[in-house]
């Protein structure tokens, strides 16, 4: 009898266990509508404190709401107390910033801030930390932020069992997307600067087979409605304020792109024809080289030439010298490779081409296969 009723003790303490941890489920609140919370798929990455910048620290301490001494508590002498004092400055509470416009061609948004390069870049780290994204690489010289992949937490909602086992064990469970992001900046000869947010996702698929299962990650096609709230996000983190931002235009209809098309030329080159000016291509093929995970070394906009570090999953090396007696050696790159790529035009039509490091012709294939992925990118 006494072993009964230790039996039904223990079980009585384990359903009490498992409703207190479902009732602590349940107090989870919902996220707000546009915030976008992500984690960061780095485990045990930790960062530094980090300094805000000048122009985002906390607003300026005032008197205006001190209530005066205690021998003034009437609201006669309050009012009379407060028209003998000068006038309280109100230029902290949602600050006007006039400097900050939306730049749009086709699906693409990007921002055009009436600030230094210097003022802008600590700023953009400091952004995608908040968001909780750690910084995979950042360059000065080039002007480009590129974040960790990180899961976007607002865009599922985990059963309560999921969410019960991530609590007593943190990173068993995993989101099905992922995402990443690439911020450029570009100086503008009028001193102000250009920020472009470029958008990469992966998808989780998992194939279950009666004797395996196997988990991969596939490429997500790039979402220009993430890239527009990012933007959204980043022009609050600047500070616009909330109605200013809304009332520009920034997650307006997103319209589809010029034409483009891939042409053989007769010296047997290939390029891409972009209906629309050598200007407006060249940013948004920066912003697509960035997507597809080239490294831009450097730029000459005055030239149209972007060199870039791009590794071609499906490029051959050819062997040279001595290495050809290396048989057992396969010709897949496995280095990323140099090249060059071109945006020459006019006010009205534009042409891509792609060249190696010295600016000499690349072979028909190579050339074909990466201007098939920009063309795939660009529309």
């Amino acid at each position: 009898m006494s072993k009964l009723k230790m039996n039904f003790n223990f079980f009585q303490r384990v359903f009490l266990t498992i409703v207190f941890g479902f009732s602590l489920i349940a107090c989870d609140t919902i996220s707000e509508k546009r915030k976008v919370d992500y984690k960061s798929s780095g485990v045990g990455a930790r960062t530094e404190p980090l300094t805000i910048p000048p122009e985002l620290g906390s607003i300026e301490q005032s008197d205006r709401y001190d209530i005066p001494g205690e021998t003034e508590a009437t609201f006669s002498k309050y009012s009379k107390n407060k028209e003998s004092e000068t006038s309280v400055k109100t230029t902290n509470l949602l600050p006007q910033v006039p400097d900050i416009k939306i730049g749009r061609e086709g699906t693409y948004r990007w921002l055009i801030v009436d600030r230094s390069v210097e003022d802008i870049w600590p700023v953009i780290t400091e952004f995608w930390m908040t968001k909780g994204f750690l910084i995979a690489d950042q360059s000065p010289i080039t002007g480009i932020v590129e974040t960790d992949w990180a899961e976007d937490t607002s865009k599922s909602s985990p059963s309560r069992l999921q969410a019960f086992i991530e609590r007593l064990i943190p990173g068993l469970s995993s989101n099905p997307q992922r995402d990443k992001f690439w911020t450029r900046i570009e100086r503008l000869p009028t001193g102000g600067t250009e920020i472009f947010v470029s958008h990469e996702a992966m998808k989780q698929q998992v194939n279950v087979t009666p004797t395996l299962r196997e988990v991969r990650w596939i490429d997500s096609p790039r979402d220009p409605n993430v890239e527009a709230k990012m933007l959204y996000e980043l022009m609050l983190f600047l500070g616009l304020p909330d109605e200013e931002v809304a009332a520009s235009g920034i997650s307006s209809e997103l319209r589809p792109m010029s034409t483009i098309i891939s042409v053989d030329l007769p010296n047997a080159k290939n390029a891409l024809l972009v209906s629309d000016s050598a200007a407006k291509v060249w940013d948004r093929v920066g912003i697509v080289l960035l997507s597809i995970g080239a490294s831009v070394e450097s730029r000459q906009e005055a030239s149209g030439l972007y060199f870039v570090r791009y590794h071609d999953p499906d490029g051959r090396y050819v062997k040279k010298g001595l290495e050809r007696l290396k048989f057992w050696k396969d010709n897949k790159i496995t280095e990323a490779v140099v090249y060059q790529i071109s945006v020459t035009g006019d006010a009205e039509t534009s042409m891509v081409l792609v060249f190696d490091e010295n600016g000499e012709e690349v072979s028909v294939d190579t050339a074909k296969r990466i201007l098939s992925v920009l063309q795939e990118k660009l529309g």
